[in-house]
């Protein structure tokens, strides 16, 4: 049951930044229009979902409830800044794919950390794979942002971040002044 709780938790990713941008945009009635659409789906469904096919029920409806819940909040956005509905999924596409390989790992992974015995073990065995997931899931991304054609976003801030921090790096190191000739030079 825990895994179905946790997946109908995924539903709700569209509409993670809804509410950030109606604050910022100063209009609030609209995260309490979303929250007020799922509330009023979320309980009856739920109730009835419990009352006649137990916690299979209430998951099931907690999962409309959520979708509901994000469907407002889709059409909030839409409305709020003028991103289409498709648009705004869209933007979820490269990010699904780059975690389906980094998911992979730690699908292979699970037998093996699963079968710790005790905490040490667990760390020995957790990290590397943490560290994996990670990594693989880094180069899915950027691969991913390579083959859409560099767009704007996350991304980009980050790759230029990176090669900002480099380049200064890189300045320090080159102005440095090289002792070992100066002894020569006396």
């Amino acid at each position: 049951w825990l895994r179905w709780i946790s997946a109908v938790a995924l539903l709700s990713l569209p509409a993670l930044l809804m509410a950030p941008l109606a604050m910022t945009l100063d209009r609030t009635r609209s995260v309490a229009a979303r929250t007020l659409v799922e509330l009023l789906v979320r309980l009856p469904l739920v109730w009835l979902g419990a009352v006649h096919h137990g916690i299979a029920g209430a998951i099931a409806g907690s999962a409309v409830a959520t979708l509901a819940g994000t469907g407002a909040s889709l059409l909030i956005v839409r409305r709020l800044a003028g991103a289409g509905v498709l648009a705004q999924l869209m933007t979820l596409v490269r990010p699904l794919l780059a975690v389906l390989p980094a998911g992979a790992v730690l699908w292979l992974a699970a037998p093996t950390v699963m079968a710790a015995q005790g905490v040490p073990q667990l760390l020995l065995w957790g990290v590397p794979f943490g560290a994996l997931y990670l990594l693989v899931y880094a180069a899915c991304a950027l691969l991913a942002w390579q083959l859409a054609g560099r767009p704007a976003g996350f991304e980009r801030h980050l790759v230029d971040g990176i090669r900002s921090f480099l380049a200064r790096a890189g300045a320090r190191a080159s102005t440095k002044p090289n002792r070992a000739m100066e002894s020569h030079v006396k």
